[in-house]
């Protein structure tokens, strides 16, 4: 059929051919510039197309361009990890959202508000879930950690013992055994309370709610309270110049939560602290991606994208304002400028130039490296920064692990959100100490 149509098509140029001369040797009136399409026409003055675009690309085009960019982004990791997304998991997607909005016609309002058709937002449904599965995928949490995370805190996985106690203070033995005679006939523990004690509890009835055993003061009322069962009221416990009647209207025994009941909790409990904001992840996303932005208008995005991929360095959550941006060495490795870092966390630099040596100092420890030696000296050891330091621009680069922990520091790297994070000795030392 493709052939028969090309066919056609040849025979009637062909065809066509003697007749140009004959048009073209005919005079006619020049033709008029054809005015450009309108979109709209208002008063008699017509809007052309052509500032319907320029208005459009300069209102949305920049966040039009990110977000095709952010899709193709998501698509393009989905498809590299083996990622999908079947039309029915849009389909429940979209049928969920028309539930939540109580009818077709409220969901289609949605639709016409936001500027979409169907197909519109069903490839951005598409986008989301493909996210959703890879953040699941980035962020997922083995058995085996979930399990060293139960063994490495006990303490979050049993439940101690607790009472609900009621509690009756009188002043006098006389009327606390009244109080116990009084509740054995069958008077209700709180009406009594409220009669007789003399405790600011009594006028709640002497509910002193659930108590675990380190909540109870006095060993004796505390041994008297666990001791009781269910629905049993205590003999009158002397205590200096009072006595008291205990009541436990509920207990709870004390158990260990295995880990098998404990599992769903934990690895949502992992995945939270590990996971980042759906804006990080894509900010990951573009970072590892080559974006060149040919559409002249916004072609500076591309030296934007490319900023991104810039390591920043934080001290104490305080972003540096460095000489140059850490580097990355062929090994994996990472440099940074040695005296801008080891001054923000208050280290005490000195420089042997004859060695080429830097010694760096704080209260908290003490560390000597020197160019091309792979080996930092802390205290009377050696440890290996797996790269050696380096001049660039008369400026000395270290690894900064090694010897940012001799001097008493914290590192921590951030792949998502391209940043080294820093913790000084003086931080840490406020952290340990705790709220004064």
């Amino acid at each position: 059929m493709a052939a028969r149509c090309l066919i056609c098509l040849v025979l009637t140029l062909v065809l066509l051919v003697p007749a140009i001369p004959i048009v073209a040797q005919q005079e006619g009136p020049p033709q008029q510039p054809t005015a450009p399409p309108s979109v709209v026409v208002i008063n008699g003055q017509a809007i052309p197309q052509t500032h319907l675009d320029r208005y459009i690309n300069q209102k949305w085009g920049r966040q039009v361009l990110e977000d095709l960019v952010d899709s193709f982004l998501v698509r393009q990791e989905a498809a590299a990890q083996g990622v999908g997304c079947s039309e029915a998991e849009i389909d429940e997607r979209v049928k969920a959202v028309k539930a939540e909005m109580g009818s077709v016609e409220a969901f289609n309002q949605m639709l016409r508000d936001r500027g979409l058709t169907h197909w519109m937002y069903r490839s951005e449904v598409k986008t989301d879930i493909l996210i959703e599965k890879l953040m699941a995928r980035e962020f997922a949490v083995s058995d085996e950690e979930a399990q060293a995370y139960c063994e490495a805190h006990p303490a979050e996985f049993s439940a101690p013992p607790k009472v609900h106690l009621f509690d009756i203070v009188t002043a006098t033995a006389q009327e606390a055994y009244t109080a116990r005679q009084r509740i054995a006939d069958g008077e209700d523990f709180s009406a009594v309370a409220q009669a007789l004690s003399v405790d600011p509890t009594g006028e709640l009835g002497g509910d002193r709610g659930w108590l675990l055993k380190e909540d109870i003061n006095n060993a004796l009322v505390r041994e008297v309270a666990f001791s009781l069962q269910e629905g049993q009221v205590s003999n009158p416990i002397k205590v200096g110049e009072t006595y008291h009647v205990l009541y436990a209207a509920e207990v709870q025994a004390g158990k260990d939560i295995s880990f098998e009941q404990a599992r769903d909790d934990i690895i949502k409990r992992l995945r939270a602290e590990r996971s980042v904001p759906r804006e990080v992840y894509i900010l990951t996303l573009r970072r590892k991606a080559d974006i060149k932005v040919a559409w002249e208008p916004y072609a500076y995005m591309t030296q934007e994208y490319a900023k991104l991929r810039t390591i920043r360095v934080a001290v104490d959550d305080k972003l540096l304002s460095l000489p140059a941006a850490p580097v990355i060495l062929p090994s994996g490795r990472m440099l940074v400028p040695a005296k801008a870092v080891l001054q923000e966390i208050g280290a005490a630099i000195s420089w042997v130039a004859a060695t080429q040596t830097m010694r760096a100092q704080t209260i908290a420890g003490k560390v000597e490296v020197t160019v091309g030696s792979m080996m930092a000296r802390v205290g009377e050891a050696e440890r290996d920064m797996g790269a050696a330091p380096e001049m660039r621009d008369g400026t000395l680069w270290i690894p900064p692990r090694v010897v940012v922990e001799a001097l008493g520091g914290k590192v921590q790297w951030d792949k998502h959100r391209n940043t080294l994070f820093i913790t000084s000795p003086a931080a840490l030392a406020e952290q340990a100490a705790g709220p004064q």
